[in-house]
């Protein structure tokens, strides 16, 4: 899986002080993970979707990544299309969360939302 998600993330850019980050993905119609998910019309697994906004938050959280607290997938997914991510990170005494937003620039649309959790 990390090897797909490395080469889907296209840019990844945060606010000064850490807490906003915002970036972009990509996956090929011809990546490996759309092999059985679903022939013919293929679309981007949730498990990946999660893995790209983990792996986003996780350069700037450098902490272990502990659960999802909620997830909504509203939109498909589809490959050769761009994404952005939106990610506001916000630490508590407990946890850090990971607030995530997928949209489809082209469709002007909520894909995906969810809240990541991180050890503290």
């Amino acid at each position: 899986m990390h090897t797909s998600l490395t080469h889907a993330i296209k840019r990844v850019t945060a606010s000064p002080d850490g807490s906003e980050l915002t970036a972009e993905f990509i996956f090929s119609k011809d990546d490996p993970i759309f092999a059985g998910h679903f022939p013919g019309r293929p679309v981007i697994p949730a498990v990946y979707q999660v893995g790209v906004c983990r792996k986003i938050a996780e350069r700037f959280v450098k902490s272990a990544f502990t659960g999802i607290a909620k997830s909504r997938f509203s939109r498909m997914c589809v490959p050769d299309a761009p994404y952005e991510v939106t990610i506001s990170l916000s630490r508590s005494e407990n946890s850090v969360e990971a607030e995530c937003s997928i949209h489809s620039p082209a469709e002007k649309a909520l894909c995906s939302k969810m809240v990541l959790l991180f050890a503290p």
